[in-house]
């Protein structure tokens, strides 16, 4: 599950930033090629629920492809949730990561 996210994800950027993180704990990044964002982020083995500011999104709305950890990662580590989700960059994204878990998605 989630080869379709590695198939979008390019291999140079025009923009990096990061958006929330401590060392050692958790990392949440967002990386720009052209007109599409990536996101991800990645977490140590603590359970968390982690608010991230979309304010480097210019004005508008755009669409949020996300790849998230599900519900009952925590015992099946392999189970992810698929989305779509419109955001803006007004807003605030809670990204919710397993224990060791995960999230990737890009905002077009």
């Amino acid at each position: 599950p989630g080869i379709e996210f590695l198939k979008e994800v390019p291999t140079t950027w025009d923009d990096t930033r990061v958006l929330a993180g401590e060392v050692g704990q958790y990392i949440v990044m967002a990386r720009r090629k052209e007109d599409r964002w990536y996101l991800g982020a990645m977490g140590d083995s603590n359970k968390r629920k982690i608010m991230v500011n979309l304010d480097f999104l210019p004005a508008g709305s755009y669409s949020l492809h996300y790849f998230r950890d599900a519900a009952e990662s925590e015992v099946q580590p392999q189970k992810i949730d698929i989305g779509t989700e419109m955001v803006s960059g007004s807003q605030n994204l809670l990204i919710e990561l397993a224990p060791g878990g995960g999230f990737a998605g890009w905002i077009e």
